[in-house]
């Protein structure tokens, strides 16, 4: 398994087990003995139940989040056009230049990559040059 997989299995078990942990959080209270050792509390049985549970809807989870990571229909994978991303990102200030403006120079030529190839993300576009607004005083 590639370092990159790990990667993205351990932000998808942890996902998963937010989602879970989330699922039961209306659910009543296991009362711990605070004067009990964490081995012998965990024979509670409310606590093994509960602990059970999440377990199951974390296994639920994470499946539903890796059909949907390999998913292209429902979730396309964005696509950036690279050439303007790439050649923006080759400015860099020098000393006694405004490292604002070429940052907002940077952020206003990926506003158009980001609203063509997230659909609907015109709204981030706007928000993206806003920043670049902010950055040159505008």
């Amino acid at each position: 398994m590639s370092a990159d997989v790990k990667t993205i299995k351990t932000f998808l078990l942890n996902a998963a087990y937010e989602g879970a942990v989330a699922c039961f959080e209306n659910e009543p209270a296991v009362t711990l003995d605070p004067n009990k050792d964490a081995y012998s509390e965990f024979q509670n049985p409310e606590l093994r139940k509960r602990a059970l549970l999440i377990y199951e809807e974390a296994k639920i989870q994470y499946a539903a989040l890796k059909a949907a990571l390999e998913d292209n229909t429902v979730w396309p994978d964005p696509v950036l056009p690279v050439s303007t991303v790439v050649s923006t990102n080759k400015q860099t200030a020098l000393p006694g230049q405004d490292i604002g403006a070429n940052l907002a120079s940077v952020v206003s030529a990926i506003a158009p990559a980001v609203a063509t190839a997230v659909p609907g993300a015109a709204p981030v576009a706007g928000v993206v040059g806003a920043v670049a607004n902010a950055l040159t005083g505008k």
